[in-house]
């Protein structure tokens, strides 16, 4: 049995890149009717059944674990591998809820929604969890990738993406207030033209008007394109 704890954003965003051959089941504690799993291709499960759970993913919110534990826990039987996948929570931390099973980071880089919506996600486990990285690449399609490093690693460069972003996002929004610009452009600006120039670059594939302010960019900052 598959498990996923939780049924927000990142158990939605994951459950694209699951393979359609597997049975998925899911807990929340705000149960809905069949019709509304049927939308998602899942099943509910109740904490009767825990028990038969294999693998279970913990897409919960790090404040969650603690409480979840002290009140399901022992519904798990001691095989059961856990994918803790909070980004802010190590494993050190997580086995101080967990008393039985095995934990093993999983952990996402990049935003769940947006990895829904671009069809392209990127989760990492660590280097001593060969059974594990090799069953998940199993169970996700190729759209998934599944790569070797260390949660501390994926805390950080989440970090400071999301840092630069906001700083980024602020900064700008404050900027074209500043210009007298209209605000549903304002918007459109944020979400579109940031978004995809950002894209483009990463794919090098700017056009003229994007390619000709990037060298004046790069000559400020003293790199090539080469570099890039």
């Amino acid at each position: 049995m598959i498990l996923f704890i939780g049924f927000g954003k990142l158990t939605k965003a994951l459950l694209p890149f699951i393979k359609s051959d597997n049975t998925v089941y899911v807990f929340h504690k705000n149960e809905r009717d069949e019709q509304f799993y049927n939308l998602y291709n899942v099943k509910y499960a109740s904490p009767a059944t825990f028990s038969k759970a294999s693998y279970v993913f913990l897409s919960l919110p790090a404040s969650a674990y603690s409480d979840f534990f002290t009140e399901y826990g022992q519904y798990f039987h001691k095989e059961t591998i856990f994918f803790h996948m909070a980004t802010a929570l190590t494993k050190k931390e997580v086995l101080s809820f967990v008393k039985g099973g095995k934990v093993v980071p999983c952990k996402c880089i990049g935003q769940a929604d947006q990895m829904a919506i671009d069809k392209r996600g990127l989760i990492v486990v660590p280097e001593n969890s060969q059974e594990e990285e090799n069953w998940l690449k199993s169970f996700f399609t190729n759209d998934m990738s599944i790569m070797v490093g260390r949660e501390e690693d994926v805390l950080r460069i989440n970090q400071i993406a999301t840092k630069a972003a906001l700083e980024l996002a602020v900064a700008l929004k404050k900027e074209l207030q500043g210009n007298s610009f209209d605000k549903e452009w304002i918007n459109q600006t944020l979400e579109i033209t940031v978004r995809g120039v950002i894209k483009s670059y990463c794919h090098q594939q700017l056009g003229g008007f994007g390619r000709n302010l990037l060298k004046e960019i790069e000559k400020q900052n003293g790199v090539s394109e080469n570099e890039n």
